[in-house]
């Protein structure tokens, strides 16, 4: 893949699936799903490694979605909804 000008191709794909499979568990199991199955699969054939790491992450998405649609619903209960 030098005609690309990404030194490792590989590497690059990687890090930007991580980005939407963190996106996908959020889509998938918000609010009240339980993704731990799909961690328990991500473990068995990727890794732990991988696993923590999809699981640290995903933490982080959750807490910001939370916080996302509380901000959404405090809009909406106050009127305050741009048109």
């Amino acid at each position: 893949m030098a005609d690309s000008g990404i030194a490792n191709p590989e590497q690059a794909a990687a890090v930007d699936l991580h980005k939407y499979e963190v996106r996908d568990v959020i889509f998938r199991f918000f609010p009240k799903g339980d993704p731990t199955p799909y961690f328990d699969l991500v473990k068995a054939n990727r890794g732990n490694d991988a696993a923590e790491r999809l699981i640290v992450d995903c933490r982080e998405a959750w807490r910001r979605e939370i916080e996302t649609r509380k901000a959404q619903r405090a809009n909406v209960d106050s009127g305050k909804v741009s048109k």
